[in-house]
């Protein structure tokens, strides 16, 4: 699973900064929101089964040609992009987070499109 993955580097990351002293706020903010997403979406499950489900049993999204597919990805483009620009600026808020939401959007995306469909580099 990606997400047992990405947990495995970001563990991987803190080790290494806390064995070279390396450790800040900031990274210890990043580790908290981790544990609390992990805590909250991951081990109930209910992200999880909401990805797994079978949206389109019917094949509809193949009849609409991927329409839907392009503007979702849009979407995802769209946010991910107005999110990206204001990180590590004074006007940042709480884009770091909902860069969180938008990869999470990703996956349901790419869940939804035909397996022989190859994802998009940019995202």
């Amino acid at each position: 699973h990606a997400w047992a993955m990405y947990k495995d580097v970001v563990m991987e990351w803190s080790e290494q900064k806390r064995s070279n002293d390396e450790l800040d706020e900031e990274f210890e903010s990043f580790e908290r929101m981790m544990v609390q997403l992990d805590f909250s979406l991951m081990s109930s499950r209910s992200f999880i089964a909401a990805i797994e489900q079978n949206f389109d049993p019917r094949g509809r999204f193949q009849e609409a040609k991927y329409q839907v597919h392009e503007e979702v990805r849009h979407i995802l483009t769209t946010l991910y992009a107005q999110n990206c620009e204001r990180i590590n600026t004074g006007d940042e808020t709480t884009e770091r987070l909902d860069c969180v939401g938008v990869y999470a959007m990703y996956v349901l995306y790419r869940h939804l499109l035909p397996p022989n469909v190859v994802p998009d580099a940019k995202l």
